[in-house]
């Protein structure tokens, strides 16, 4: 159900660069298969492109569950973001985030149910918090021991955009290029393992030579898939810079304008205001991050905050 929601979503907001971005791919993954295949499984090339696309509309499919979700936490670090296990940190956060739910959910009905939203703990330095796919909010340890009014400011943006499924974008191409990568590794593995078993156990008496013929095949086979992982992670960077460029900074003034109908565009300024650390993590956090900060404040400035930087001239 939610992977068909976000494929009517792609549609009906008119996602153009993820759309193309999902094009490109197919045609990546129809030129891949058939190079793979080919050589162990001799036949049509319309059947190993047909193989290729269901392969990889799986590997979309598993993307927009919560195991994606997981896959993308683990990817940028392990212990990186945790759920909250401490009891003070829940009965703090578990009241805020209830009463921003029920606020957001009166203007927004295309929520996840409450129950389905879980908090982590992410051990990023900064006063922040983001959302992953549809049931993951993480926020910062700095934020979770600040004012309630910032949590809530920040609660409130993040879930705008789950329900606007803003965050599938960055889990659709990251998590999505792993699977893809990862299963076509795994294939090329598992047809290298069993031609090799077969040339060794099929009671054909093997001379020397063809054994280093073997072994130099296997060798050529591994590099081959090493190139394959370095240019699937170039592939995925440049789709995640395509995506940060065309849709999720546009996205984060939306997002703030539903944080401002919240009543919490003033809180938002204040703590978007705030020094925070330089990120030096790669791009999946500069889009995690939130773009221009002086032009989101701006525009929520447009919308009616009162807010005004302590120590700048107002208006009299």
């Amino acid at each position: 159900m939610f992977f068909l929601d976000f494929c009517k979503t792609l549609f009906w907001k008119n996602e153009v660069g993820v759309l193309i971005w999902l094009v490109l791919n197919v045609v990546l993954v129809s030129m891949l298969t058939p190079m793979m295949l080919e050589e162990f499984l001799p036949g049509n090339f319309a059947v190993h492109v047909l193989i290729g696309l269901v392969l990889y509309a799986v590997c979309l499919f598993i993307t927009m569950t919560s195991f994606g979700e997981w896959i993308f936490r683990k990817l940028q670090g392990w212990n990186w973001c945790v759920p909250i296990a401490r009891w003070d940190h829940l009965e703090k956060l578990e009241p805020i985030f209830d009463e921003i739910y029920s606020q957001a959910v009166k203007l927004d009905c295309f929520l996840p149910a409450k129950e389905d939203i879980r908090l982590f703990l992410c051990k990023d330095a900064g006063l922040g918090a983001f959302a992953i796919g549809r049931s993951s909010i993480c926020i910062t340890e700095e934020l979770l021991e600040a004012e309630p009014r910032y949590i809530k400011a920040a609660l409130s943006h993040e879930l705008a955009h789950i329900s606007s499924n803003d965050t599938d974008l960055l889990l659709l191409i990251t998590v999505g290029n792993f699977f893809v990568m990862g299963l076509f590794l795994a294939i090329r593995i598992f047809l290298l393992i069993t031609g090799v078993f077969v040339s060794f156990m099929g009671g054909i008496d093997v001379p020397g030579a063809a054994v280093v013929a073997i072994v130099m095949k296997g060798l050529v086979n591994l590099l081959a898939m090493v190139g394959i992982g370095i240019l699937m992670r170039l592939w995925t960077q440049l789709g995640i810079a395509l995506v940060i460029k065309f849709t999720l900074k546009a996205k984060e003034f939306q997002a703030d304008e539903f944080t401002f109908s919240l009543g919490y565009g003033n809180d938002l300024c204040e703590l978007l205001d705030m020094p925070q650390p330089v990120q030096v993590k790669g791009a999946v956090f500069t889009a995690l991050n939130g773009g221009d900060i002086h032009a989101r404040i701006a525009t929520l400035m447009e919308l009616g905050v009162t807010y005004r930087k302590p120590g700048f001239c107002t208006k009299s």
